[in-house]
């Protein structure tokens, strides 16, 4: 039973360590998936935080779950230059429609949408997220090329300007994006699968925490070991 936790928790390091390693240069159609994904995640979390509580954009989101501004977001983007979405803020990529917009498109009802298009291998793009109900609410993700975003979603509101964010708090680090390219995999992995997206969010913290679980599963017995030893 060790002898697999420490093999289980080499595995797991072998992976994280793959993942950060050696690899291309990004194409931003991945990113904008994976963060897609990312907001979605966000969306399920804020509707449990604020039932009821509509967001009317991405800095709205955060707020209300207290989470940080998301530099690691910022920088992954802005590595794409004029086509990183926005001037100041990362809250300036999203935006939110008003509450009833649906298309035969797309299922349910539409949140947001990027406010500029990005480049993919079949030319401009935006990424739709919409939230599906009734029951348990979902929300899914759709990339339509460029000239079909007017016939689904009409005029897309501006962005609502967003003053550049503060300096990164000293602990957060540029491995940040590390989590978030996995969380992308995963949640891209489980909807690929047909995997209820309440059911992969449940999954995703519980591999948060194998890591933990593991360690105090090993130091225990460590422990009982030396106990037994002490006894002989």
């Amino acid at each position: 039973m060790p002898r697999r936790s420490i093999l289980t928790v080499a595995a797991l390091a072998l992976m994280l360590a793959s993942g950060t390693g050696c690899r291309r240069k990004e194409k931003q159609f991945t990113a904008e998936a994976q963060t897609a994904r990312s907001i979605m995640l966000l969306l399920e979390w804020h509707e449990l935080e604020k039932p009821g509580v509509r967001a009317t954009n991405l800095a709205h989101v955060f707020a209300d779950i207290n989470k940080l501004y998301p530099y690691d977001w910022h920088q992954r983007f802005k590595r794409f230059g004029k086509y990183a979405g926005f001037q100041n803020s990362i809250f300036e990529k999203y935006v939110f429609l008003p509450p009833g917009k649906t298309n035969r498109y797309v299922d349910g009802e539409i949140i947001a949408v990027n406010a500029q298009p990005y480049p993919s291998p079949d030319g401009p793009e935006r990424i739709i997220i919409s939230r599906v109900g009734p029951g348990p609410k979902q929300y899914r993700y759709y990339s339509y090329k460029e000239e079909r975003i007017p016939g689904i979603i009409g005029d897309i509101p501006k962005p609502q300007p967003m003053p550049a964010p503060p300096p990164a708090p000293p602990e957060i680090r540029e491995h940040a994006p590390i989590l978030d390219r996995i969380s992308g995999y995963f949640f891209g992995f489980t909807q690929a699968n047909g995997i209820d997206h309440r059911v992969a969010v449940v999954l995703w913290y519980g591999l948060l925490s194998l890591p933990a679980i593991l360690v105090i599963g090993l130091g225990c017995w460590l422990w009982r070991r030396a106990l037994r030893h002490q006894r002989l």
